[in-house]
């Protein structure tokens, strides 16, 4: 079920960000993956994984975290339509 502001082009549906290892239990200098967690196949999907290295396209992306932390994590997801849709999540790194 999609949700929709047309006034700003801005829809919501169950867009979420889904990770390999938990919050607080992912490690520095070792390999997370990420899922978008979106419908549809035709998307353009881009990750921001706050730490400064960059941005990653694709529906799954892996990332090392090189310093321990507290990072917000941003998937933001462009529809054939023009449509946009991101999430966010605070995610913890020891």
């Amino acid at each position: 079920i999609y949700r929709c502001d047309w006034s700003s082009d801005v829809c919501s549906s169950d867009l979420h960000i889904e990770p390999s290892i938990a919050s607080g239990l992912a490690q520095a200098n070792l390999p997370v993956t990420f899922d978008a967690a979106v419908r549809g196949t035709d998307n353009t999907i881009t990750w921001d994984m706050g730490d400064g290295l960059g941005q990653k396209t694709g529906k799954s992306i892996v990332h090392e975290f090189t310093t321990p932390g507290t990072y917000t994590i941003r998937v933001r997801v462009q529809y054939t339509s023009g449509i946009e849709e991101s999430d966010s999540i605070t995610y913890i790194v020891q």
